[in-house]
């Protein structure tokens, strides 16, 4: 399960929890043949989440890829907050949540961060910020050896 960080410092772990009862069966996520590789890089604390499958599942649920552990005081990231999706060689963002999935560039100021409209995927570039309530991920994509 999820480790809750303190209000003043917001992190993202990747948790698993074999115990986990909200099962993501409507989020079938399959292998796929790839050139690239993608992360998300967290940016108070520079962690990477390699993104390893074409349906990357982000929320604070514990059987999420990127399980966003938060205060509840705080808690402002959705179980299921938002996919993102590789295909044919592209990268989308799908946002699922309550309070809204933004996408920016980096050194934007938060107000000019662009809201995702809700169950639509938007392609996402290399360098790119997104941001969900107080976390902001780097989306960087590589290029592979194949």
């Amino acid at each position: 399960a999820c480790e809750l960080p303190s209000a003043e410092a917001p992190e993202a772990s990747v948790c698993t929890d074999s115990a986990a009862t909200m099962p993501l069966s409507s989020y079938c996520a399959q292998p796929y043949g790839r050139s690239r590789s993608y992360y998300l890089v967290e940016m108070n604390t520079n962690r990477s989440f390699v993104i390893s499958k074409a349906l990357f599942v982000i929320g604070a649920l514990p059987e999420c890829d990127l399980c966003v552990a938060q205060p509840p005081e705080t808690a402002a990231v959705s179980r299921l907050h938002a996919l993102l999706l590789l295909k044919n060689g592209k990268a989308y963002l799908k946002d699922q949540s309550t309070n809204g999935t933004f996408l920016g560039e980096l050194g934007m100021p938060d107000s000019d961060f662009y809201r995702l409209p809700k169950d639509t995927e938007v392609e996402i570039r290399s360098g790119q910020v997104v941001r969900f309530a107080l976390f902001r991920y780097l989306f960087m994509a590589e290029e592979g050896d194949s």
